[in-house]
């Protein structure tokens, strides 16, 4: 029994450090936050190294919002979540990382191209790609090498299919289609250099080249 209230008393200690900790935490964190200035007037001012503040601030910002959105794409997947609905928290994150323009998400982006298992996939019109998609188009160039590791290791021809698709969007079938030849001819794995044939040979079947180069400009703001 004495062993019990001792185990009590210590595990009650132990909660009220945590939560003291986490009041400071919180504290410092709202403090930082009411001390630092509006870049919007620093930048209009004067002063050089005002304006050179502004600009920290700005990045600071961009650093934050891109790491806390990241954050959120990399949550468990929900029950019965969307997988095409702009107004999840994750597709509106998709939407802004893409907008931002943030290399550093693209592996996590990578990682939602395709639904997955529980995944729901309720389509009120033809979707080119998917939310996590449309942000690698958004990105851009960045988004390309690891589109393209991808591509010639996967074994699935769907996923395949996918990421040609966003890399000739980004890229457009001519660069494309140099870029894929670049790589078939230093490549020496066989299964990389089928999967890059294949690729070459889908590149040929894209009729509508321009809906896939003109894609990024299609992606609508999530309502």
């Amino acid at each position: 029994m004495e062993n019990m209230n001792r185990n009590s008393i210590f595990a009650i200690i132990i909660l009220c450090i945590v939560l003291i900790f986490s009041v400071a935490f919180s504290y410092n964190e709202k403090k930082d936050e009411k001390e630092r200035p509006d870049w919007n007037i620093l930048i209009k001012s004067d002063d050089e190294k005002e304006r050179a503040m502004a600009k920290k601030i700005v990045s600071e910002q961009y650093n934050e919002n891109v790491e806390y959105l990241i954050s959120i794409v990399n949550e468990p997947l929900k029950e019965n979540e969307e997988f095409y609905a702009s107004n999840t928290p994750r597709n509106i994150s998709f939407y802004l990382l893409g907008k931002l323009r943030a290399k550093k998400a693209v592996p996590a982006l990578l990682d939602w191209l395709i639904p997955k298992t529980g995944q729901r996939q309720t389509i009120d019109e033809i979707q080119l790609f998917s939310p996590a998609g449309y942000a690698l188009i958004e990105i851009g160039l960045p988004s390309v090498p690891p589109l393209v590791d991808l591509l010639k290791t996967s074994q699935n021809t769907f996923s395949r299919e996918k990421y040609i698709k966003i890399i000739v969007a980004i890229k457009g079938i001519p660069e494309t289609e140099f870029l894929f030849n670049n790589i078939l001819a230093k490549e020496t794995s066989p299964e990389k250099i089928e999967n890059i044939k294949t690729a070459l040979g889908l590149l040929k079947d894209l009729k509508y080249q321009k809906i896939f180069e003109n894609a990024a400009k299609s992606s609508d703001s999530p309502e």
